[in-house]
């Protein structure tokens, strides 16, 4: 919606306009950006005020980082997007797009730190314009971090604690939901196995990881545009064999004999035990079409769906 408004009714309040005030002008916000006010904001304020609670609850302590980080500390497409200059130092800064990268940089500046349980909510600010364009992201949003790092202990341990805090959140949020679960290893070794040339692993997750927001012939598509041969791309519509019952899947996977895939599937059941003994197992499937961030982690990843009610 766009009104025009006068902008000498602006003056009295202290407002300056670097172009006079003697004409008036459109106000409106852009299509992708929104004003928070009303039942929208009270919604918003529970749903951060729950996921806080949840944390503290679990042990976290508050970080907080600066919205601006030195672009030398940021590295591919997080120092792309808006920057500004610091005349004092001469250094070009950028806009946080996500809260991990200052996080790692608040890390590397403490190595004497054994081991540190974390969490962070805040805005952040998204500036690839495919991501928004394409993707339906947001160029500004919440993200709510729960880290922890440090020394070392039981294989999958954190992780499984990790996920007993997402459970925790969304119970707390009396939402109905799954857990989708996969193992990088075992993805790149079952893409690579099939056929798919090891420079085009990456972006052949990529694709798969939209299977469930889109459809097969979607990201048929997609591989066709990234000329992965009809060949090669067709049998991986089989994974959707690996979709499903975690027992049954990765008793699937157990049948490859391939190492790195056991490997993968050793670590996930023992994530799964520590999920059993606190009786949180029955969220998790498991889902070889999970594949987001494959250039970032080699372990355990997931993610959360909310089923429509």
């Amino acid at each position: 919606m766009q009104q025009t408004y006068d902008l000498r009714d602006y003056t009295n309040y202290g407002y300056s306009f670097p172009y006079g005030i003697g004409r008036s002008v459109p106000l409106e916000i852009s299509k992708e950006d929104r004003d928070d006010a009303g039942s929208a904001r009270k919604l918003r304020e529970h749903i951060l005020q729950t996921i806080t609670e949840v944390f503290k609850r679990e042990g976290a302590s508050l970080l907080s980082t600066p919205i601006f980080e030195i672009g030398e500390n940021l590295a591919g497409e997080w120092s792309d997007g808006p920057r500004t200059k610091n005349d004092s130092r001469s250094k070009l800064y950028s806009i946080r797009h996500r809260l991990t990268p200052p996080f790692a940089r608040w890390l590397a500046l403490r190595p004497s730190r054994t081991q540190i349980k974390t969490y962070r909510v805040g805005q952040v600010y998204c500036c690839n314009e495919y991501d928004i364009r394409h993707l339906g992201a947001l160029p500004e949003f919440y993200q709510c971090d729960f880290d922890i790092a440090g020394e070392e202990c039981n294989p999958m341990f954190h992780d499984a604690e990790v996920l007993e805090v997402i459970v925790e959140m969304f119970k707390a949020l009396k939402l109905d939901f799954v857990i989708r679960i996969n193992h990088h290893k075992i993805l790149r070794s079952v893409l690579a196995a099939r056929g798919v040339p090891h420079h085009m692993v990456p972006d052949v997750a990529l694709a798969l990881d939209k299977w469930r927001q889109t459809s097969w012939e979607q990201v048929k598509r997609e591989l066709a545009k990234m000329r992965l041969s009809e060949k090669v791309a067709e049998p991986l519509h089989d994974l959707e064999c690996f979709h499903g019952d975690m027992s049954k899947a990765l008793g699937a996977l157990w049948r490859t004999c391939d190492r790195n895939v056991i490997a993968g599937v050793k670590e996930i059941e023992t994530l799964l035990s520590y999920l059993e003994k606190s009786n949180i197992a029955e969220y998790m499937y498991f889902d070889m079409s999970l594949g987001r961030g494959l250039d970032d982690y080699s372990g355990i990843v997931f993610e959360v769906i909310v089923r429509h009610r």
